[in-house]
């Protein structure tokens, strides 16, 4: 590498960090602005009611089974903390690009031995949105978590059902399931 490649990279890498800092007033004053301008919405409230862990064995369906264990917990608002296990099929879709004020997404599916890295979601009005990431054998994969993926092994998944959270997920203005606060929390 030249030395005015060298420096080109040094420079920009230092301007990143510069602009990253935390404790950079450009950065607070970005902040502020990009706060400004956003349709950033804040639920609060709600509270942890119970814990529970639904284990899987070898090739059940992931998603499946978890609607069928958050239905037999009667859970109807509940979020995943976290999950461990393999999967031998991932189905899920992901955003490919931008068309106006529409996100398309395409469906994926992989077949290959993966370790689950990350499963998070939330279950809201009894309606699932979990997204995984795995890792396959040579690199990652994750998106929105579809029906068909199937445990390799065995699958822990933690879920903490939630009270006095009145939200649900219904359809938005660009085509996408978002949360709405709920009108007739029972």
């Amino acid at each position: 590498m030249s030395s005015t490649s060298r420096r080109r990279l040094n420079e920009s890498s230092r301007r990143r960090s510069a602009s990253n800092c935390s404790g950079s007033k450009r950065s607070r004053d970005h902040r502020k602005r990009v706060m400004g301008q956003t349709d950033m919405e804040l639920f609060s409230g709600g509270t942890i009611k119970d814990i529970h862990i639904i284990q899987l064995a070898r090739h059940e369906l992931l998603l499946e089974s978890i609607v069928s264990a958050i239905g037999d917990l009667k859970l109807s608002h509940a979020v995943v903390l976290g999950a461990v296990g393999s999967l031998r099929k991932l189905v899920y879709h992901q955003p490919v690009e931008e068309v106006g004020s529409v996100v398309r997404e395409a469906d994926c599916t992989i077949d290959e031995p993966m370790e689950i890295l990350s499963l998070s979601g939330t279950v809201m009005n009894s309606v699932p949105h979990f997204h995984i990431v795995v890792s396959g054998a040579n690199r990652l994969y994750g998106g929105h978590v579809k029906m068909g993926t199937e445990v390799l092994s065995i699958a822990e998944i933690t879920v903490a059902s939630l009270e006095n959270l009145p939200l649900e997920r219904r359809m938005g203005p660009y085509n996408q399931r978002k949360l709405f606060p709920y009108t007739s929390m029972a």
